[in-house]
């Protein structure tokens, strides 16, 4: 079992009907980096966080652990985060 620490920016935008979509997640080097990235896109994006997420990700059944870094503006509400 090797656990890892990965760093990601994900970025909402908003469509012409008000309804939130999913930008391509941006892996970070650093949970540094992340936040950094996440505040610039702040304001431009409808939203905005930076997560880590800490375990085995070779292992299916491992559990992950999800930590929010940052987040700004609209975050979809089906995603349990809040």
């Amino acid at each position: 079992m090797v656990e890892q620490t990965l760093y990601l920016i994900q970025a909402f935008s908003e469509s012409t009907r008000g309804r939130l979509l999913s930008d391509a997640p941006i892996r970070c080097i650093s949970e540094r980096a992340a936040r950094r990235g996440a505040e610039i896109l702040a304001g431009t994006k409808a939203g905005v966080m930076a997560i880590s997420m800490h375990g085995d990700f070779r292992d299916a059944g491992s559990e992950m652990r999800t930590e929010i870094l940052f987040s700004a503006g609209r975050i979809p509400e089906e995603l349990g985060l809040f």
